[in-house]
């Protein structure tokens, strides 16, 4: 297994299908359609992937800093959702998509 194909089978075990989360809650609790946390949860799962080939002495659990994310989904959704990202990105229930392990 070549480095790249690591970083993603370690990405793909430590962040689930966002399918096997409970996503009606998660659209409740963030006001986001289906579609739209599901590309914010595949743009983080890249984010995190760019991350480790950048740094590979990153700890791919360490998932990303609030910058990047933030600039990773405002560019789909505009500053207008800017709280609602925050509560996305430093949501510390066992619901949020990215929990405190970003």
């Amino acid at each position: 297994m070549n480095p790249t194909q690591r970083i993603v089978s370690t990405i793909n075990r430590m962040y689930p299908l966002l399918c096997e989360m409970n996503v009606p809650k998660m659209e409740t609790n963030f006001k986001f359609s289906r579609k739209d946390l599901h590309f914010i949860y595949s743009r983080f799962k890249s984010l995190v992937q760019l991350n480790a080939l950048d740094n590979p002495s990153a700890e791919i659990g360490a998932g990303v800093d609030f910058d990047t994310f933030r600039k990773g989904v405002t560019q789909q959704f505009g500053e207008a959702h800017e709280e609602l990202i925050k509560k996305m990105f430093y949501s510390d229930n066992k619901d949020g998509i990215y929990s405190k392990v970003i």
